[in-house]
């Protein structure tokens, strides 16, 4: 994923464009989560990036248990 934010990056750059990214993405060992967990937790991870000071990404996984 990281490739993916800076080829994207450069490619904003070269065009003039002023664009950072805040990314929060999440995967989950669990069989039992559900969509809605895993949108709320990417969806607070993404605000943690831009607390943090944006162009960066969290990616945790949910563990078992």
């Amino acid at each position: 994923m990281g490739r993916v934010l800076r080829a994207v990056a450069a490619e904003a750059g070269r065009l003039g464009w002023p664009v950072t990214f805040s990314v929060g993405l999440v995967s989950c060992a669990r069989p039992e989560c559900t969509s809605e967990e895993l949108l709320q937790r990417a969806d607070a991870l993404m605000y943690e990036v831009k607390r943090s000071g944006k162009n960066s990404l969290r990616a945790p996984i949910l563990a078992a248990g």
